[in-house]
């Protein structure tokens, strides 16, 4: 069985070693078709973060401008000043 340390950190300074007999936890180092999917595989991990980042954008965007479009149409049906000045002056010459 193979034997490997660690160091496991106690506090900053002091540090301790550790046996370590569990074969899985022993890095495996491999060449040739395994690296390579490797490397796709990073390489496709990344290309799917940066989808979900611009898909996360675009909703963000959306999301953004559908306030926006809310704000200025409820804005639109509230009267200015000089409309209510106009309806008033105008209430009141009707009266």
């Amino acid at each position: 069985m193979a034997r490997t340390k660690q160091t496991a950190w106690k506090t900053r300074e002091n540090t301790e070693s550790i046996a370590n007999e569990d074969p899985t936890d022993l890095e495996i180092d491999t060449h040739g078709e395994e690296e390579s999917e490797t490397m796709d595989t990073t390489e496709q991990d990344r290309n799917e973060e940066a989808c979900l980042l611009r898909t996360r954008m675009e909703e963000k965007f959306k999301e953004t401008f559908t306030l926006y479009l809310n704000s200025t149409d409820a804005k639109s049906k509230v009267l200015t000043k000089r409309q209510w000045r106009r309806k008033r002056e105008n209430h009141n010459q009707h009266t």
